[in-house]
């Protein structure tokens, strides 16, 4: 699939053929949208069964840490306090997954230790770790997840190569500052 391309015209046509027995098996990550394969393990469990393997590998965003605003630390470390993995999880992978601070799974060899520190989801560490950036109080983040890019304003769209244009937009805007600085 080109950028802007979508899948759902096959998400639809293995679900339909799935539904309809003309299909036996599918296989893979990615061959069924998100949203069917919790329909099929929950509404249709009596029809279907579906069986989930450990993840092989995690879905990650890069931040270009060579270009402003993400060239300053404090401004990532914000980001990755302000973005709620858990939330998109569940809005876009329907519960089939869970937030992790990793590329590789914990069942990967030498990848079952807890790091700290943690990149939890925490807006008041975020508005902190956003007042002793660089530019102090410069830029806040709106973090949401987009089907489809944006067409103007000052945002990164930040998609799986060769996938559809679904992914996390990050805003960043003044915010004309922060309490208790001047």
């Amino acid at each position: 699939h080109g950028w802007f391309d979508s899948p759902a015209r096959e998400y639809r046509a293995l679900r339909d053929a799935g539904l309809g027995g003309t299909l036996d098996l599918v296989v893979g990550g990615g061959v069924l949208n998100p949203k069917d394969v919790r329909e099929f393990r929950t509404t249709r469990a009596a029809d279907f069964d579906v069986v989930l393997t450990e993840p092989l590998q995690n879905r990650i965003v890069i931040l270009n840490s060579a270009k402003a605003p993400t060239n300053d630390v404090q401004v990532r470390k914000t980001i990755m306090h302000a973005v709620n993995k858990a939330a998109i999880i569940e809005k876009e992978l329907f519960g089939l997954a869970d937030p992790v601070d990793t590329l590789f799974p914990k069942t990967a060899p030498y990848c079952h230790l807890d790091l700290t520190p943690r990149w939890d989801f925490d807006l008041e560490k975020a508005h902190f770790l956003n007042c002793q950036s660089t530019s102090p109080c410069t830029c806040n983040c709106n973090c949401n997840v987009q089907n489809t890019p944006p067409s103007s304003g000052n945002s990164d769209v930040v998609a799986p190569p060769g996938g559809g244009a679904s992914g996390v937009v990050i805003n960043m805007y003044n915010s004309g500052g922060c309490p208790g600085t001047s």
